[in-house]
């Protein structure tokens, strides 16, 4: 470990040839990981300074500057004298997230919050969750499940919320296949099983009413319809045409949100699910 760095963190000098550096080269790997399933530059410097995992051999203190400049960093790629330490694949996830993560921290966040918080529900039990601004607080936006017997508390700031929101509705406009439920069996209803009897006992009148049999019959198509997912199958396509051309986002795109969003599941670690309009649940980590 070195007293200064004139090389980047990650490699070191063995026998004057720049070799990787096992021990950073795992805590780069880490902060990759950790960024593209969601943690904001500031938790992960944090986390490692929690760690007190040593930058050089005087300095463990991380900030955002440092994990940025490791993110953006090709060399590890491989790069000339440089082994590869991140694979493309996740380096590329690393450069897009970072993109849709640029909220600007100046911007009035209240109307976007406001779309958003009535549809947050909690990850312990599933009820509806409320939000209040604690001024005293480092963060000051805390959300708590109005269910008295949960009392599931999670305090994270707006900008990350929305920024969290809009990196899975990123994901989502990258592939639209997050939004396509599994197909299943057609299930009759209550309602339609019903109507198929009345049609049955109808039938077998000596003087059967024919208003009233292609009435019912209408009725059961309509029923066995609803019993399908066509419906939700034609909401699935309609979706996915809307979002078609629409490039990665940027900023918190309301528009999007309503389009896509039935509500949020927030969890007590801060990370989210969003479910879709056409019912499927699209996270922001993976493997939590």
């Amino acid at each position: 470990m070195k007293k200064t760095r004139y090389i980047p963190y990650g490699y070191t000098m063995r026998d004057g040839k720049l070799v990787i550096e096992k021990t950073e080269a795992e805590i780069i790997r880490g902060i990759f990981e950790e960024y593209v399933d969601g943690a904001s530059l500031k938790e992960i410097a944090d986390e490692l300074t929690k760690r007190q995992v040593p930058y050089t051999e005087k300095k463990n203190e991380w900030f955002k500057a440092r994990i940025a400049r490791i993110i953006e960093n090709t060399k590890y790629l491989g790069n000339g004298d440089y082994d590869k330490i991140i694979d493309d694949e996740l380096y590329t996830e690393a450069i897009n997230t970072k993109s849709a993560r640029q909220v600007q921290p100046t911007i009035d966040l209240i109307a976007e919050i406001m779309m958003v918080k009535n549809r947050v529900k909690c990850g312990n039990c599933g009820s509806i969750m409320s939000r209040k601004v604690v001024k005293r607080n480092t963060i000051k936006q805390e959300w708590t499940c109005t269910n008295s017997e949960c009392k599931c508390r999670v305090k994270i700031d707006d900008a990350t919320l929305l920024e969290r929101v809009m990196i899975i509705i990123n994901r989502i406009i990258q592939n639209n296949v997050l939004l396509e439920r599994g197909s299943g069996e057609y299930q009759p209803t209550t309602e339609s099983m019903r109507m198929t009897n009345e049609l049955n006992h109808e039938l077998q009148r000596e003087d059967p009413d024919e208003n009233f049999i292609i009435s019912q019959i209408i009725g059961i198509a309509s029923e066995q319809y609803r019993g399908t997912t066509a419906q939700k199958e034609l909401s699935e396509q309609i979706i996915k045409k809307k979002i078609r051309r629409i490039e990665i986002q940027q900023n918190f795109n309301s528009e999007l949100f309503t389009v896509l969003v039935r509500y949020i599941t927030l969890y007590e670690d801060g990370h989210i699910i969003l479910h879709t309009k056409t019912d499927t649940d699209v996270g922001d980590t993976e493997g939590r």
